[in-house]
């Protein structure tokens, strides 16, 4: 994502991925939610999905700051929610991945 040359990331790129880094943490820390989210034809839209819905309607004011920022041009903040979400899906959905097949070679060994 070009920044116009600014050469350290913004807080508000900071305060999206933490908080998708947190909801991400959330689904694989429950069962329900794992297995939803690995049950459809397309994880990655889906967390994406989510992750804008919840961003975008959430009640949290942290969260409204973040989403309601427009730059000098008029851009919003929110525009680049999807890019980011998908960025990050697939940094930590190839982790995650990488930590299932882990485990089934090690219970396979057994």
């Amino acid at each position: 994502m070009s920044r116009g040359g600014l050469s350290t990331q913004s807080d508000h790129l900071y305060l999206s991925c933490l908080y998708a880094q947190s909801m991400f943490s959330y689904i694989k820390a429950t069962p329900k939610e794992i297995n939803s989210l690995l049950g459809t034809p397309n994880p990655k839209t889906s967390f994406v999905a989510t992750f804008i819905d919840r961003m975008q309607y959430s009640l949290i004011s942290d969260i409204i700051a973040v989403v309601g920022v427009k730059c000098e041009e008029g851009h919003s903040w929110s525009a680049f929610l999807q890019r980011i979400s998908f960025a990050l899906f697939n940094v930590m959905g190839k982790n995650l991945s990488a930590k299932l097949n882990d485990d089934i070679r090690f219970l396979t060994k057994k």
